[in-house]
């Protein structure tokens, strides 16, 4: 989820989000809600995966789930002003170690990383299943273990 300050509509911060496909729109209005809540001017959403499934175990099967733009997607979401990073992609971030390079990578280019809590898995909750109320926190960890395991 990414939030902004400021007088006119325009990123300051980036987000990337573990959405599967039918579930964006609602994602994205309730991050919305919450940005403003925040006091933010606006939002920009980037997923970890280019790939987008009613079903996450696609994620798991398919050959290569990110895509070869997608990082470029996440570097321009997050670059240029952005004040911080909000992580939201639930269980299935870790996929292939995805979650633990993309917050090496942010960290390594001076984002800052926040999220709204972690799961019981220790991965960024995703904003449908969190209460307004809840405040930002700092990611604490890398995100480098193994991931939730689709049965």
């Amino acid at each position: 989820m990414g939030l902004h300050h400021g007088h006119a509509l325009g990123p300051d911060r980036g987000g990337i989000d573990g959405d599967i496909a039918g579930a964006d729109e609602l994602s994205v209005e309730r991050c919305e809600r919450r940005a403003r809540a925040l006091g933010y001017h606006g939002l920009e959403v980037v997923n970890l995966f280019a790939l987008r499934s009613t079903d996450p175990a696609a994620l798991y099967a398919h050959e290569d789930p990110v895509g070869p733009l997608n990082d470029d997607a996440i570097e321009a979401a997050t670059a240029g002003g952005k004040t911080a990073v909000i992580c939201a992609w639930g269980n299935h971030g870790g996929i292939s170690g995805r979650a633990a390079r993309v917050l090496r990578w942010l960290r390594m280019h001076g984002r800052t990383v926040g999220c709204l809590g972690v799961n019981k898995t220790g991965h960024p909750v995703h904003p449908l299943y969190v209460p307004y109320a809840r405040a930002l926190q700092p990611v604490s960890g890398d995100c480098d273990f193994e991931p939730w395991v689709m049965p």
